[in-house]
């Protein structure tokens, strides 16, 4: 993620605002960095849903003991 906003600013600071093909690129860039963070978020939060099973799959066992 870090790439794509580097790429984004790299473009912003040396292409003049007005370039047609740079707008967009960065565009782009900033359409697939949101859908990578969007992704992200995704994944992090399925993964604390998979850790929280797991942790009461865990925590029944023990009680059952």
């Amino acid at each position: 993620m870090e790439q794509i906003r580097f790429a984004i600013r790299q473009i912003e600071k040396y292409v003049p605002g007005e370039h047609v093909a740079a707008s967009e690129i960065t565009l782009q860039l900033t359409d697939a960095l949101e859908r990578l963070q969007c992704a992200d978020r995704h994944f992090q939060e399925q993964l604390r849903g998979v850790t929280r099973s797991e942790e009461r799959r865990v925590g029944k066992e023990c009680r059952s003991r």
